[in-house]
């Protein structure tokens, strides 16, 4: 069953908080703006109350990672419109992704593209496009599956 003690708070300063299982039964605590980003936890919030929200596709270590990056690209767009200057975007994704290896990020956008955060996706796609050679297709929505994982990971 879940681990009770394993709670990780996203921020100790929002009111309004939702809480995430992931796949390893770990606790996230998370301001409720950054968790209605994720589009699946924004459906389950309409058919249901529950008070806690699985997410049995996302391990604790990608799901703290994707929450952590989705409140950074939420502070980015909350300070500056994507279309004012799509280039600092880029640059502060590239700056992000630098740190990880490729299966890390294969792992963060997947989970990303699982969980629908459009927010996270738009602002980690062009370095993600970039890094792995895939080209320049704006406007194609993207969808992950276990093929492209395979060509990525080869």
């Amino acid at each position: 069953m879940a681990n009770q003690g394993a709670i990780l708070n996203s921020s100790a300063t929002s009111t309004a908080m939702i809480t995430l299982k992931s796949a390893d039964y770990k606790l996230f605590m998370v301001k409720e703006a950054t968790a209605m980003e994720f589009g699946v936890v924004k459906l389950v919030l309409e058919d249901t109350a529950d008070s806690v929200i699985p997410l049995p596709n996302v391990s604790s270590s990608v799901l703290g990672r994707v929450i952590h990056n989705c409140e950074k690209s939420l502070r980015l767009h909350s300070i500056l419109p994507l279309s004012a200057v799509p280039h600092l975007f880029e640059r502060a994704a590239e700056l992000i992704l630098d740190d990880e290896n490729d299966e890390s990020i294969v792992e963060l956008v997947k989970a990303a593209d699982y969980l629908d955060i459009k927010v996270l996706l738009a602002f980690l796609m062009p370095s993600f496009r970039s890094r792995f050679g895939l080209g320049d297709d704006k406007g194609v929505q993207y969808v992950y599956t276990e093929d492209v994982e395979a060509q990525l990971l080869e």
